[in-house]
């Protein structure tokens, strides 16, 4: 007979298998279009397109199947934990198919898999707690995940599925390592390579590696007598040295295009002297004639040597980031705009059905949407419901913090490190993307959020289950 814990447990993972699979493998089947960022996992892991037509490659229509070719036969400079994920799913496809076509679904199964173990294991790591809790924290976690805003990215070759997904089993290590009172053993590798996959997947996610190092060292209770003796302290400062390592090895085309998305789509054309604010930042004031120009199309200036060289050495995050902070109101207005976007979990701009299926270009499904359509409604008071998610949560997480036990201390600071991460990521995102394509890179961002908000109605459900009963004399 099963526990408690484990039959939560066991409904939560065949309720979240079952719609997952009901979306991404039994047709007709949904996906994510591809945007031209497919191409950076795609050649590494074996993979090229069907259709020699751009007009199906990109945008309109989710790829459900690719041609199989040598791995790295066109390898990139962008480098994801995405790809070695892709690459074991196309070698089970070399070994079981004898065809020379690969099925996304093979893909989508395995990421189906990785967010079904993260699932299964957050839910396992409640079992100390009271049982409403329990389906509380599984229930939610179905409803939130299983949305076809996260759900469709797993059919797909995005690197932001490599993102989320090493995000959900980070935090799956560190709730069991939470409820253990300890991370050590098999469960401090587990949580130290989860992070390090995680750092990995995306640039923007570098900067987190600091953060899931220090929250490791909590864990693991590392002492400062014997120190050297301690693994955990050599396996954070290994994610540190892999963050920033990661970090370093961008891309020089990369770098460029965010840059210049950020001065020329987003703070001149936004500004009310565009000249005046080149001339600020040490630029030709000349230069507001690419204000929001493409940095993709043939005439872009990018495609110029010369002026990339010039433009990265004259412009840099560290000059966008101290312009903000020497105008206020600018960066609180780019703020503003950016919390617009923290509610949309699904790109507007990309389909979700195969071409086959005969819908109209860039179609969206509206099966399994529940989720996205809800948060859709906070946008309008979008900054006012962020602060209160936020500092809501860092509120609670002081409240008590002395009086608690070990165990209650690692939670609250975990909760303030998912605070903490959220807050990263939303002004990397900010202040590297320009905004109009930026729910798809918020990604991560929201399930952060929404972790935030499977602990808060968790914790108000224990309080009212653990409040002890009065009854009449």
């Amino acid at each position: 007979m099963l526990s408690r814990n484990a039959t939560v447990v066991v409904s939560t993972l065949l309720l979240a298998a079952a719609i997952l699979s009901w979306q991404l493998l039994i047709p007709p089947i949904v996906g994510l279009a591809n945007n031209g960022d497919f191409d950076r996992v795609m050649g590494w892991a074996g993979l090229d397109y069907v259709s020699d037509s751009g007009k199906d490659n990109f945008v309109s229509w989710m790829l459900p199947e690719f041609r199989i070719v040598p791995f790295a036969w066109r390898p990139s400079s962008y480098l994801s934990s995405e790809t070695p994920v892709a690459a074991v799913a196309v070698l089970a496809a070399r070994v079981f198919s004898r065809g020379a076509i690969f099925d996304v679904r093979v893909l989508g199964g395995l990421h189906i898999l990785l967010l079904l173990i993260a699932i299964g294991t957050i839910v396992g790591a409640c079992r100390d707690l009271s049982p409403a809790s329990q389906w509380v924290v599984g229930g939610l976690l179905v409803f939130f995940f299983t949305d076809v805003g996260y759900a469709a990215v797993l059919n797909s070759l995005y690197s932001q599925t490599a993102s989320f997904l090493f995000l959900m089993l980070t935090a799956a290590t560190a709730a069991v390592a939470i409820r253990r009172d300890r991370l050590d053993g098999w469960l401090l590798f587990a949580y130290f390579t989860c992070a390090a996959l995680f750092v990995c997947a995306k640039p923007q996610e570098s900067l987190q590696g600091p953060l899931l190092a220090v929250f490791g060292l909590r864990l693991a209770g590392v002492r400062s007598e014997r120190w050297t003796r301690q693994p955990a302290l050599w396996l954070a400062l290994g994610l540190c040295f892999v963050s920033l390592a990661y970090y370093a090895r961008t891309p020089d085309w990369l770098r460029p295009q965010t840059l210049y998305n950020s001065l020329f789509r987003e703070l001149l054309a936004n500004s009310p002297d565009p000249a005046r604010d080149l001339a600020e930042l040490g630029l030709d004031p000349g230069l507001v004639k690419y204000i929001n120009g493409d940095p993709y199309r043939p005439e872009s200036p990018l495609h110029d040597p010369v002026f990339t060289a010039k433009f990265t050495r004259d412009f840099n995050y560290g000059a966008l980031l101290g312009f903000y902070l020497s105008h206020p109101r600018r960066f609180a207005s780019l703020l503003g705009r950016g919390a617009h976007s923290a509610f949309h979990l699904r790109a507007l701009v990309l389909g979700n059905f195969p071409k086959a299926r005969g819908l109209p270009p860039r179609t969206m499904t509206t099966r399994f949407g529940w989720w996205s359509s809800l948060r859709l409604k906070l946008t309008g008071g979008a900054a006012l419901w962020l602060g209160v998610l936020f500092v809501g949560n860092l509120a609670l997480a002081g409240i008590g913090y002395r009086r608690a036990a070990h165990r209650g201390r690692l939670f609250r600071e975990g909760v303030a490190l998912l605070v903490l991460m959220s807050g990263v990521e939303f002004l990397v995102c900010v202040l590297g993307e320009e905004l109009g394509d930026l729910a798809r890179h918020l990604f991560v961002f929201h399930a952060l959020c929404d972790l935030l908000i499977v602990l808060d109605v968790a914790w108000l459900t224990e309080r009212f289950a653990r409040r002890p009963v009065s009854r009449p004399l």
